[in-house]
């Protein structure tokens, strides 16, 4: 049993879980935020944002923020990213005449390949009965299982991309 039974295929993360830098110290908030949807931006995701939360508090900002990210790699494959970044006690200081912050940072990445998303293939072959999961399974562990790997590394190595790039705003 292969790749094929699974549905979505997660890449970072898990349906529980997520890839995360986990910092206390300075950053460049601001550089991590527009670094963020860059990278998804240049990969042509769809980005909206899922969800922000604010509050100041004696110690600092607090802050939730939540960015979802889709694109429609092939009329089969979907990939979706999510991130989460989370800011305790953020307060802005000043380092060699710049302004950055300084806190605990939590950043974390969800991606996942979503397989026969738009349903095309459910309407004729692959209708959710015994014979079309057999010629799903089949259409994807011989007929496209190198193309389906080929997604997975891209899809991998879109998140590599952005926690690397979330590495270099951390002073």
């Amino acid at each position: 049993m292969g790749k094929e039974h699974k549905d979505p295929i997660y890449q970072h993360g898990s349906k529980r879980g997520y890839s995360f830098i986990r910092y206390a110290g300075l950053y460049d908030f601001k550089g991590i935020l527009k670094d963020s949807k860059s990278k998804l931006e240049s990969e042509k995701y769809d980005i909206y944002d899922k969800q922000h939360d604010e509050k100041i508090s004696s110690s600092g900002k607090d802050m939730k923020i939540v960015l979802q990210g889709s694109k429609e790699v092939t009329e089969y494959v979907k990939f979706e990213m999510e991130i989460t970044i989370i800011i305790m006690g953020q307060i802005d200081v000043m380092v060699n005449k710049k302004r950055v912050q300084k806190g605990n940072l939590e950043f974390r990445v969800m991606s996942k390949m979503s397989k026969n998303h738009s349903g095309y293939h459910k309407t004729s072959v692959f209708k959710k009965s015994t014979l079309g999961n057999i010629l799903k399974n089949f259409y994807e562990k011989f007929i496209i299982q190198e193309e389906l790997s080929d997604r997975e590394d891209v899809l991998f190595d879109h998140g590599k991309d952005l926690l690397d790039a979330i590495r270099k705003r951390l002073l």
